[in-house]
């Protein structure tokens, strides 16, 4: 095996260890949450939202997400992103829910990121046909609705199964990921 051969094998072997923690301030059933979301031992990104009554399935419980932190630049572009909302959607799944919308207001980052998962048929996406983007600054836009969540993802029909259930991904490099299952507390 030539040198370089070797360095892209080496890099193949070297695996991110992805560990979530779903903090409640209620019940899984009820109250705010904190998702906090850690790539090798660092912070990846927090989630926050709430456990609300599911909008389009009465009687079921749903999650909604009020904000997503910045990543840090190192580990952006890499398809964290994807597998945190993945991880998220899988909590709530094993928790009886079967949608996880947005807010109103959604960044470019996380729009990416719904506008993702619904192209790879990870869930079924909807998009809210009220949504509009809207310039803030020249260079920077967000995408509202005045009529509800801008972003659905339905997980009812959805196994998560395959690799998702092998806790094995990979990023955007092809870099091997292991997804620990979720741990949850109540603060």
């Amino acid at each position: 095996m030539d040198r370089e051969s070797q360095l892209i094998w080496e890099a193949y072997l070297q695996e991110a260890v992805i560990d979530t923690e779903m903090q409640l301030s209620g019940t899984a059933n009820d109250g705010d949450f904190t998702f906090i979301v850690m790539v090798d031992g660092v912070e990846f990104t927090t989630i926050t939202g709430e456990v609300i009554d599911d909008k389009e399935v009465p009687g079921q419980k749903a999650v909604e997400i009020f904000h997503t932190s910045d990543a840090p630049t190192d580990l952006r572009g890499k398809g964290y992103g994807n597998i945190a909302y993945t991880q998220l959607a899988q909590w709530a799944k094993d928790n009886g829910m079967d949608n996880v919308y947005s807010g109103e207001i959604v960044d470019p980052s996380a729009d990416r990121v719904y506008q993702s998962l619904g192209r790879r048929d990870a869930f079924q996406h909807t998009q809210n046909p009220d949504a509009v983007k809207k310039q803030y600054s020249p260079s920077a836009y967000k995408t509202t609705s005045q009529t509800g969540p801008v972003h659905r993802l339905n997980i009812a029909n959805q196994p998560l199964s395959g690799r998702y259930k092998q806790q094995l991904d990979y990023d955007s490099e092809g870099t091997p990921v292991t997804k620990r299952p979720t741990k949850t507390t109540y603060v």
